[in-house]
């Protein structure tokens, strides 16, 4: 029997991406056979409607079903009624879909005064590479969604191959347990909290003055360290904080979320992309994992 849960998850994901991805054979010049095959959306009449990957003939390209399997088991492993499950989804061009799955504000745990942080399930599902399942973050101040690679046991991969469908029924239901994984994130983010350390050092670290000293390089990297700053005493503010204009020293967590916050909301993207496109191009970037990567180095 279908729940109400598992109809709205599937029309909220059918609806997002209205088009399948098939696998279609590729000729080399002179129409000569090739080993390789492209993938795109069915009926496709522009280049836009094509991935980027070219894969080989024994890929199975994941379907907007095995899409919608994956969030109704990560809704049911967090045990949460039908109003209490938002989903937020987004292509990324040419290499595929993003989807987040939020739980409801119960499940929010606070690392700090006024510093609030809750789970989003996070599926990266590429063509061409890994399906990945995650668990990540969100945190209220700044309003972003973000990963920890670093911390244990808070992803699942799933690769595409001749007996993906074999696999993915087996894996599907590992993913059930990513909700507990949360725990492991809160312990992190409790520790870089608890670490204080001088700002400059951080973001010199992170992003050393340009060796190119001309002087739109220079006010290039000024601008970009003021406007992470910036966020960092903001976000103090809001959360009470005292000495909320410190310029020595803060906790590697308020660094941390400086950095990620610019790269969410404030990096320059091409177009006008969403809050949720920006997100997922978040989560995706290098300049996150590396601030990741340096705040827990200095944290020891």
């Amino acid at each position: 029997m279908t729940t109400a849960l598992e109809t709205s998850i599937r029309e909220t994901i059918f609806n997002a991406f209205p088009h399948e991805v098939i696998k279609m054979p590729l000729s080399g010049p002179d129409n000569i056979p090739s080993p390789h095959y492209g993938l795109c959306f069915e009926n496709a009449s522009k280049r836009s409607d094509w991935c980027s990957a070219t894969v080989k003939k024994h890929y199975r390209p994941h379907t907007r079903n095995d899409l919608a399997t994956i969030c109704e088991t990560v809704a049911k492993g967090i045990d949460l009624p039908l109003d209490k499950i938002s989903i937020s989804c987004a292509w990324k061009n040419g290499r595929g879909h993003r989807i987040a799955v939020q739980p409801t504000d119960d499940y929010r745990r606070e690392i700090c005064r006024g510093d609030n942080i809750f789970p989003k399930f996070i599926v990266r599902a590429n063509y061409g590479g890994a399906f990945v399942a995650s668990v990540g973050m969100y945190r209220d101040l700044c309003s972003n969604m973000q990963m920890m690679r670093r911390v244990e046991h808070t992803t699942v991969n799933l690769r595409h191959c001749s007996n993906f469908q074999e696999n993915f029924d087996s894996t599907v239901e590992q993913w059930q347990y990513l909700a507990a994984k949360f725990d492991n994130i809160v312990e992190a983010a409790q520790q870089l909290n608890e670490t204080r350390v001088s700002i400059a050092e951080f973001y010199d670290n992170l992003y050393p003055e340009p060796s190119n000293q001309t002087q739109r390089s220079r006010n290039s990297h000024r601008r970009k360290l003021e406007s992470m700053f910036g966020r960092l005493v903001d976000e103090r503010m809001k959360a009470d904080k005292p000495g909320a204009t410190d310029s020595q020293t803060a906790t590697l967590w308020e660094l941390v979320n400086s950095v990620t916050g610019f790269v969410q909301h404030d990096q320059r993207r091409n177009g006008n992309p969403t809050a949720d496109a920006r997100a997922f191009a978040a989560i995706d970037d290098l300049q996150c994992d590396k601030a990741w990567d340096l705040a827990f180095e200095m944290a020891g």
